[in-house]
C-alpha cells in the first residue's frame, strides 16, 4: 500500500481528532451508569471521523494505518487497549475486503465503516472478559451483547451518514471558497 503525504496528512488529522474527541466522548461515558455506554457514545463519533480518510483513499488497510498510530499512543495507557484498537481495525477491513473488496461506494463505506464500532465493542469485550479474566460483562449472557453490537452498528451507521453530510457541506464551501478566488 503506497501511501502519499496528503493520505498520511489526512491520517495523522483523523488520528488526532480520534484522540481529543475520545477522550472527551470517554470522560462524559463514565458519568452514565449504563453498561456500555461508551461504545454507544464513541460508535457514531469514531464513524463521522474515520469516513473521510475512507473516502478519500478506498483501499482498505487504511482504518488499520490509522488504528496502529491510535494504538500506539494508548498502549501507553493500558496494552490491552491497544490490542483492541488494533484488532478492531483489522477486522474492519478484513470484513470489507471479504464482503465488498473495498471501500469504492457510498454504500460501501457507510457499511464497511459501521463494523468498525461494533468490532470496537466486541474486541473491547473479548479482552476483557477472555485475556484479562476479569468477566465484566459475561454475567449479561449473550442477548445483552448482541443487541449491543447491533446498536453499535446502526450508531455507527448514523455516524457514516453524517460524515458523508459533513463532507458534502465542506467540498461545496471549498469549491465556494475557490470560484470566488478564481473571479
Amino acid at each position: 500500500m503506497k501511501i502519499s503525504t496528503r493520505q498520511l496528512t489526512y491520517d495523522a488529522l483523523t488520528l488526532a481528532l480520534l484522540i481529543v474527541g475520545g477522550f472527551i466522548l470517554y470522560y462524559i461515558s463514565s458519568v452514565v451508569p449504563v453498561p456500555g455506554a461508551k461504545f454507544l457514545l464513541m460508535a457514531p463519533y469514531l464513524t463521522i471521523v474515520l469516513y473521510y480518510p475512507v473516502k478519500r483513499s478506498p483501499t482498505p488497510g487504511t482504518i488499520s494505518l490509522i488504528n496502529l498510530g491510535f494504538a500506539a499512543l494508548l498502549s501507553l495507557i493500558s496494552l490491552f487497549m491497544g490490542m483492541a484498537i488494533v484488532l478492531s481495525g483489522v477486522l474492519t477491513d478484513l470484513t470489507v475486503i471479504v464482503l465488498f473488496r473495498k471501500y469504492d461506494t457510498e454504500w460501501k463505506r457507510r457499511i464497511g465503516i459501521s463494523f468498525y464500532p461494533a468490532y470496537a465493542m466486541l474486541t473491547s469485550l473479548f479482552i476483557t472478559d477472555f485475556i484479562t479474566g476479569k468477566r465484566l460483562y459475561g454475567n449479561f449472557g449473550l442477548w445483552p451483547v448482541i443487541i449491543m453490537t447491533l446498536a453499535t452498528f446502526a450508531l455507527g451507521y448514523i455516524g457514516a451518514v453524517t460524515g458523508h453530510f459533513i463532507d458534502k457541506r465542506i467540498s461545496q464551501g471549498v469549491k465556494r471558497l475557490k470560484d470566488e478566488s478564481e473571479s
